[in-house]
């Protein structure tokens, strides 16, 4: 089954303000899932975004995306599961210390992990402190447990996975998620690789909700067609309609 390419053509701010161009792409984001949703998907809880390399933008994306479901009102916490490229604490200026990491290492509960209300309705989760190997860490019986525990307070969780090519630890957090989105940067990542990350990502079992084409930097010349559920989706000048 092929997957929609949801392009969104500008990089993604952290956090974005309520009129920024960049949170409505997300908005965009989210309404066409919503779509796919009434096709006979189930309710995604928990939703990964990762990528092939690193660098292609999956924190920024993840975040605006937790943006957009918190102001939907939907109770959202926002996990950050890469420990190699961890950002997200400086960014929202989370006042604890401590984070996921922390808490596979036995060093944290809850509690003390959970950034409550960065903004309203959502907490974060960032990675947190961390001083052992990555794979090590998330292959533990810690990982189910931390997201079982968050799930139970929150309606969604939007979870930050490092990239599949040389982080061996993403398909350890993708095994515990509902769905994931792939990031692809525009210009940068080839079509072969974006497949071999999506044969993996077939691989695993996990439903894939799609494809955000990331910081397209020109309108594409011509019109792209892909099928998703029996349905055509055309995008023209950086959108996708549905038809």
């Amino acid at each position: 089954m092929k997957n929609p390419l949801i392009p969104l053509r500008n990089k993604l701010a952290l956090r974005p303000a309520n009129d920024s161009p960049m949170l409505e792409e997300t908005r965009h984001l989210w309404t066409k899932l919503q779509l796919l949703f009434r096709q006979g998907l189930p309710p995604v809880l928990r939703i990964a975004f990762t990528s092939t390399y690193s660098g292609e933008g999956t924190s920024s994306i993840a975040s605006n995306f937790a943006h957009t479901l918190a102001e939907q009102r939907l109770m959202t916490c926002l996990v950050e599961c890469n420990f190699r490229e961890p950002s997200l604490r400086a960014h929202y200026k989370a006042p604890k210390n401590k984070g996921l990491g922390d808490f596979l290492e036995g060093k944290a509960n809850l509690t003390e992990i959970l950034n409550r209300k960065v903004s309203p309705h959502l907490d974060l989760v960032h990675a947190g402190t961390i001083q052992s190997d990555p794979y090590a860490l998330l292959s533990g019986p810690l990982l189910p447990r931390v997201l079982g525990a968050l799930h139970e307070e929150h309606e969604a969780l939007v979870l930050d996975t490092p990239p599949l090519s040389n982080c061996p630890e993403s398909c350890l957090v993708l095994r515990n998620v509902d769905a994931v989105v792939l990031v692809v940067q525009a210009n940068r990542t080839k079509k072969s690789a974006a497949k071999r990350s999506m044969a993996t990502l077939d691989a695993l079992g996990v439903p894939i909700l799609g494809a955000v084409l990331n910081q397209m930097a020109y309108q594409p010349p011509v019109t792209i067609e892909q099928n998703f559920c029996g349905r055509r989706i055309t995008t023209r000048a950086g959108r996708g309609q549905m038809s």
